[in-house]
């Protein structure tokens, strides 16, 4: 009975150290186990700044500037909750203000004493960073139907040759009937006219005289027509 205690004794004592063996092999074995990489939130992107342009506005009754006796309401396309501050214009100035690129809406209010206000919107001005534009863009309200405008700018070489120039509008290929003067708008010429196809007489300060040939003002909307001496015809 003794002997059977002891073997089993032995025999038990065996299974311990061979269990005990295996497990100290496995945990040289197993692979170590990394706890999971801690992954940094996201950060915010900011957006773009947009660039921005001094849009300039004047307003006409057909041929006459109002832009001094007229309130000028500026909007984002589509909004109507607050108009977008200007500043007021002195007599032969534009209003205006300093915007990011995009599309506008305006209203152009124009109160008489005795007479009901004179109210004109326009829509959907297209106000971006053109190159022959030099970060300067302009647009014109008309309470007057039917009514454009053509803008006349020298390029930057040709600004001082410009300066005191003037200039005559006439019905395209007809240079016997004026239909239309100039008014300065800083150094370019403006003028608003009927819809339509025009030559453009242009007299520099030394009397010397150019055209620009057929040009087209579009109704409700300014027509910006660059000039240099070299494209200009005699």
């Amino acid at each position: 009975m003794r002997a059977i205690t002891m073997g089993l004794v032995l025999t038990m004592a065996s299974f311990s150290v061979s269990m005990a063996g295996q497990q100290a092999a496995l945990a040289q074995t197993a692979p170590a186990q990394t706890p999971p990489a801690q992954t940094a939130p996201a950060q915010p992107v900011p957006p773009a700044e947009q660039p921005t342009v001094k849009l300039e506005v004047r307003v006409f009754d057909g041929s006459d500037d109002v832009t001094h006796e007229s309130k000028v309401k500026l909007y984002p396309k589509g909004q109507r909750s607050a108009d977008i501050p200007m500043t007021a214009a002195g007599a032969g100035q534009a209003v205006s203000v300093m915007v990011p690129v995009g599309f506008y809406d305006a209203q152009a209010i124009r109160e008489r004493k005795g007479e009901a206000p004179s109210i004109r919107w326009a829509q959907q001005w297209l106000v971006q960073r053109y190159p022959d534009e030099y970060g300067r863009h302009l647009e014109t309200i008309n309470y007057k139907s039917g009514y454009g405008a053509l803008q006349v700018r020298p390029t930057p070489s040709e600004a001082a040759a410009a300066k005191g120039w003037t200039g005559i509008a006439y019905p395209a290929g007809d240079q016997t009937k004026e239909v239309g003067k100039s008014i300065p708008s800083g150094d370019d010429l403006l003028f608003a006219l009927p819809a339509g196809r025009y030559d453009v007489k242009v007299t520099l300060a030394d009397k010397s005289a150019q055209w620009l040939r057929d040009i087209e003002v579009p109704v409700d909307r300014t027509r910006l027509k660059t000039w240099s001496a070299a494209t200009a015809s005699r």
